[in-house]
């Protein structure tokens, strides 16, 4: 009967840890991504000249009278 237990193979012991530091380092680059992004975007918001004045236009459209049926 001792050929039927099956040895229980143990992960290489910094498989798990490098998996978790590779992780959490992936996650610290993506945030310093969009926190660059959105400074990035302020200062594109921020440097947009102003704009000119409003100028709102005013026109009455005539339609010809319908055919008579």
């Amino acid at each position: 009967m001792r050929g039927q237990h099956r040895v229980a193979r143990a992960q290489p012991p910094g498989s798990r840890r490098a998996r978790r530091q590779l992780g959490s380092l992936l996650a610290v680059v993506a945030m310093l991504v969009v926190f660059a992004g959105g400074i990035a975007l302020g200062m594109a918001i921020h440097d947009n000249p102003q704009p000119g004045p409003l100028v709102t236009v005013e026109r009455t459209v005539e339609l010809p009278p319908a055919p008579a049926r």
